[in-house]
C-alpha cells in the first residue's frame, strides 16, 4: 500500500502467464491496483521476430487476490504479414475470415493519419482474401519512404501490421 506495508503474499498474484508481457501497476484508491499488462499470446510474429497482435490487458487486483479480469473472445478473423515487405512500390495484405464479414481495412502513416482506404464496409466470405495497396494516398499520390500502419477492422475489432515502403 502507499505506506509500503506488503499486501499480498511474498510470491504475490499472477495476472499473466507471458513472461515478456510489459507491466504497469498503480493504485487504485482503495487497497488495491490497477494493473495494466502486454501479451502476445497469440504468437503472431513478422518475419523479423516481432509481435504483430500483441493485446493489451488491465485488471483490477484486490488485496484479498482476487482479480477482476474478463478474457476477450478471440476474434474470428486474423491479419496476416503483408508481402512484399519491405516493399518499394506495390504489397499485398493478406486476411483470413471465419464467416462473411464486413470489413476495413486502412493504412495509416507513423502519425495515425489515414493514408488509404483499401476497403470500407466491404463484406468478404469466410477464407483467405488479400487487398493489394501500391503505396499512393486516396488521392493517388505517392507516398514518402516511411512505415505505414494496416489496420483490419471486423465487427469493432481491429487488428494492426506494419509495411514498411522504400522508394
Amino acid at each position: 500500500n502507499d505506506s509500503g506495508t506488503p499486501q499480498w503474499t511474498v510470491n504475490g498474484v499472477r495476472i499473466s502467464s507471458d513472461p515478456g508481457g510489459a507491466t504497469v501497476i498503480v493504485n487504485d484508491g482503495a487497497s488495491g491496483a490497477i494493473v495494466v499488462w502486454s501479451d502476445n499470446r497469440d504468437g503472431i510474429f513478422d518475419e523479423f521476430g516481432e509481435a504483430q497482435n500483441m493485446d493489451i490487458f488491465a485488471a483490477r487486483v484486490r488485496t484479498s487476490g482476487n482479480v477482476d479480469v474478463q478474457r476477450p473472445m478471440p476474434p474470428d478473423f486474423r491479419l496476416l504479414p503483408p508481402r512484399p515487405n519491405p516493399t518499394r512500390s506495390e504489397t499485398v495484405v493478406p486476411f483470413d475470415l471465419q464467416s462473411l464479414q464486413a470489413i476495413d481495412l486502412e493504412v495509416f502513416s507513423p502519425l495515425g493519419q489515414r493514408v488509404r482506404s483499401l476497403a470500407r464496409s466491404r463484406l468478404f466470405g469466410a477464407g483467405k482474401h488479400e487487398l493489394p495497396w501500391d503505396g499512393t494516398s486516396d488521392a493517388g499520390r505517392l507516398v514518402p519512404s516511411g512505415v505505414y500502419l494496416v489496420r483490419l477492422t471486423v465487427g469493432g475489432q481491429s487488428i494492426v501490421g506494419r509495411i514498411s515502403l522504400l522508394r
